[in-house]
């Protein structure tokens, strides 16, 4: 199977960049080459959007997975907000019920496994814990596809967090494993 990764942001669009300093589009490169590294070993295909600090857009993400046939795409980025004590991680896919919302329980759960303590903000109101919003990447994708919010960079005590090699390696290892478990329950059916 063929992961797309769509690190978020880069070139003259930094995303968030937090008080310390932490720039979400560098913060996302790094996440996504990491979890690139762990797929690989895995038995995944890899390609992704954007492997430097170039600007790919939202729509063009969406294309290129789907001019790739991709079978999953996973779109990897850094919250902010005005807000400093907004924090935890959220997971969104496009709306209604799609293909994309089965995946959703598996990144949770892997969430879960390597940050037991960790906030994981959820939208219960059509019955599944996954945002959903019309975010391009994840809406003009044609196979399932979901948009994480690893962070929020703009949270002082999760930027330092952030800006860790080892915190990076733990994201990256969740989301291999969420999606590992989620490729073993199709293979299942």
């Amino acid at each position: 199977m063929l992961i797309c990764l769509a690190p978020g942001h880069g070139g003259h669009d930094s995303g968030c960049v937090g008080l310390h300093g932490l720039r979400e589009s560098d913060l996302n490169l790094d996440i996504s080459g990491r979890v690139a590294t762990l797929a690989l070993m895995d038995g995944w295909r890899i390609t992704a959007t954007r492997s430097s600090d170039i600007f790919v857009s939202p729509d063009d993400q969406a294309h290129y997975a789907n001019n790739r046939a991709a079978d999953v795409l996973l779109a990897i980025h850094g919250n902010g907000s005005d807000n400093r004590k907004a924090h935890g991680v959220e997971f969104y896919t496009s709306r209604g019920q799609t293909e994309s919302d089965k995946i959703v329980p598996h990144l949770e759960r892997a969430w879960r496994d390597e940050f037991p303590d960790a906030l994981i903000r959820t939208d219960w109101s059509d019955g599944d814990s996954d945002k959903e919003a019309g975010f391009a990447v994840v809406s003009r994708s044609r196979c399932p596809a979901v948009l994480v919010e690893v962070g929020f960079v703009s949270h002082p005590e999760t930027e330092a967090e952030l800006k860790t090699a080892e915190f990076r390696q733990r994201i990256a290892s969740a989301l291999a494993k969420g999606l590992k478990a989620w490729r073993e329950s199709k293979n299942a059916h």
